[in-house]
């Protein structure tokens, strides 16, 4: 009964690192990577170097606060098929990270700039202050939640070839500029769909990694508990 027991969570934890964590990263990337322009016209964006980098700094920022603990994905305690398995899920999440930043970073442009100053300091502030589990992912959902508002509501309005509320409203403020200079394109409603849907993805996929706190515990919604 008692090799039972302990082979129930055993079993739990190899679904998810060998099946679960990959698939919700592979997800989140495939749908961080789709724009969908005038007309339906669809393509993929990969990562550019500089969220690659962001990517990497994230990462290093979610093993300081322990939401990410290698050894349990890496280590001589682990069979060589697990190690292979744990590689795979920190490079899916490194390659998912640098998307989602792709994600909600304009192109190109003036805000293309300021988003990526803006994701910098975050970036060095979270690690300044070393939060802890809960405290970062929270403080990453809303940031990135805000992100994704002014990407896919508020620019993405102001970029609308057929004007709208938005861009009405800040015509005065970026009167001399054009929308090519500030890096606004136009993306349909679906880009927005699927960037909100690889948001999802993504976070569930940071709470469900080999951590110190529980997923309940990380979105706040639970006693403060740890993983076995």
């Amino acid at each position: 009964m008692t090799m039972t027991r302990a082979a129930g969570p055993a079993h739990a934890s190899a679904v998810r690192e060998a099946i679960v964590l990959p698939c919700l990263l592979l997800t989140a990337t495939l749908l961080a990577s789709v724009r969908v322009g005038e007309g339906g016209a669809l393509r993929f964006v990969g990562p550019t170097l500089f969220a690659l980098v962001l990517a990497a700094g994230l990462t290093l920022v979610l093993v300081r606060a322990r939401v990410l603990v290698p050894p349990r994905l890496v280590g001589p305690h682990r069979g060589a098929l697990a190690n292979a398995n744990g590689v795979v899920v920190m490079v899916a999440l490194v390659w998912a990270a640098a998307e989602m930043f792709t994600l909600l970073t304009p192109e190109s442009g003036l805000m293309a700039l300021l988003f990526g100053i803006f994701y910098v300091a975050l970036l060095a502030s979270i690690g300044a202050a070393r939060p802890d589990g809960p405290r970062l992912v929270q403080s990453l959902l809303v940031a990135f939640g805000a992100a994704i508002v002014l990407r896919f509501v508020v620019l993405n309005g102001m970029a609308a070839p057929r004007g709208g509320l938005v861009r009405r409203l800040f015509a005065t403020a970026i009167e001399g500029l054009t929308l090519g200079a500030l890096g606004l394109e136009h993306h349909a409603p679906a880009t927005g769909y699927a960037a909100f849907a690889a948001i999802v993805a993504f976070f569930a996929a940071l709470v469900l990694l080999p951590g110190e706190a529980s997923p309940w515990t990380l979105l706040g919604a639970g006693p403060e508990e740890t993983r076995d």
